[in-house]
């Protein structure tokens, strides 16, 4: 049975990536849930003058995160197999990610946004610190409305998992990580490939003025070079595979292939070819994550 870990701070944003989170579950098999809220530690100027302070302020902290905690209790308690919850204190991002290895969690679940800067879990900042500090998956869940047809209930048809590829390592991670998270559906979902071709070498375009067909030669071989290592990862799986390819920013692209196919989940590396030729970059999933309406799983390189 997998088991997730999803951290939670009790705020309006947090809520609704809980009610995310649920849809999802409900798309799943049998899941095993690692609530987690992390406080920040007390801070008395001399804790052997205040210790009665601290322990006062501890007890304050740990009362809030219960509380936290048991609003998504209410909402995760039937989507998921079993709910543990824990209210834990230190550095909000090195304290999920070390959770999430101690537990032994298969993906770690997260809001896009929190409470604010100081008093937030589910900053930006701090699910885009566990993405770069942790080995395990990120989902990150939009803390807007999601995207109508995503209805915090699995439509009457199979789950549509979008995989962005440039061919780069990352890419293949996360065609990878589609194929893991596509076993825990109920039913066998849709893998989506997406390739996106962002920009023309100045060679290129002088040969365009010459030859009409070679740019289009050019980016035909940029796709095949894309999909390739894409369709070995995925060749004879009993999945249905759909590739498709766009021209443009890459994150504008990924946001209208979610549109018109619906996709339900997004699943790309943190890293791709480079800062030119790139679809996967930290820049590129940084964006995505601001554009889409979908859950976005976001694969580290260190992946186990």
């Amino acid at each position: 049975m997998q088991k997730v870990l999803f951290a939670v701070d009790g705020s309006e944003a947090s809520l609704r990536a809980t009610r995310g989170l649920a849809g999802i579950l409900k798309w799943s098999k049998a899941t095993d849930l690692l609530a987690l809220n992390v406080q920040p530690e007390p801070f008395v100027m001399s804790e052997a003058i205040f210790r009665a302070l601290h322990e006062r302020a501890e007890g304050r902290a740990r009362e809030e995160g219960e509380r936290a905690l048991a609003m998504a209790d209410a909402l995760l308690r039937d989507a998921a197999a079993r709910v543990v919850s824990r209210v834990e204190f230190g550095d909000p991002a090195t304290t999920i990610a070390r959770a999430a290895e101690a537990f032994d969690c298969a993906m770690i679940a997260m809001g896009s946004h929190g409470a604010g800067a100081v008093g937030s879990l589910l900053t930006g900042s701090v699910t885009t610190k566990v993405i770069h500090i942790g080995t395990r998956p990120v989902l990150v869940i939009p803390s807007g409305q999601l995207l109508a047809g995503f209805a915090h209930a699995p439509p009457q048809r199979a789950g549509r998992i979008l995989v962005p590829v440039d061919g780069s390592a990352g890419a293949t991670a996360a065609v990878t990580e589609a194929l893991r998270v596509g076993s825990w559906f109920r039913d066998a979902p849709e893998i989506h490939l997406l390739a996106v071709y962002d920009g023309t070498p100045i060679d290129v375009e002088i040969a365009s003025m010459l030859d009409a067909g070679a740019l289009h030669e050019h980016q035909r071989r940029r796709f095949e070079a894309a999909l390739a290592p894409a369709r070995d990862a995925l060749s004879g799986r009993a999945l249905p595979v759909v590739e498709h390819t766009a021209v443009g920013p890459p994150a504008a692209a990924i946001r209208a292939a979610v549109v018109a196919e619906r996709c339900d989940l997004v699943c790309m590396g943190t890293r791709g070819m480079g800062a030119v030729r790139n679809l996967i970059l930290g820049s590129t999933t940084a964006k995505t994550l601001r554009v889409v309406d979908v859950p976005v799983l976001v694969v580290p390189p260190a992946a186990p």
